[in-house]
């Protein structure tokens, strides 16, 4: 996982252009050398961008919940209904311009990572009954 430092991650942009622009220079500069290596075509390398700005206690929306919850994880107030922000999915085995309409929390991008390094058994927390995000690949 890389997470930026906070001048260059986004999060005191709150809308301004010079602000989005050093974003997007980091990501060209640091992101885009790794995808091009060889290496990372060759390792089956994936990489995911997000944006962590959803809110987990938006109440707003209308409609089922967003992850299926243990009732454990219901009773400790976890989501309802969340914020939607937007995430990348990047790789040689990702299929190209895929748009998904499902929505995914945290957890599931745990899930995938274990699941990348072979491990489908036991899994902690929250990411045990995540949905799978198998629509993303060939």
């Amino acid at each position: 996982m890389i997470h930026p430092a906070y001048a260059v991650n986004g999060h005191a942009c709150r809308g301004a252009q010079p602000c989005l622009a050093i974003t997007d220079n980091w990501l060209r500069d640091h992101v885009a050398p790794y995808v091009a290596n060889p290496a990372f075509a060759a390792n089956h390398d994936l990489l995911i961008i997000l944006w962590d700005e959803g809110d987990l206690l938006d109440n707003s929306c209308s409609g089922a919940t967003t992850i299926l919850l243990s009732p454990e994880a219901r009773q400790a107030g976890a989501w309802t209904c969340g914020g939607h922000t937007v995430f990348l999915v990047i790789g040689t085995d990702v299929k190209p311009g895929h748009v998904s309409t499902a929505v995914y929390h945290d957890e599931a991008l745990l899930r995938v990572a274990l699941e990348g390094l072979g491990i489908t058994g036991h899994r902690p927390s929250a990411a045990a009954f995540a949905p799978n995000m198998n629509e993303f690949f060939r």
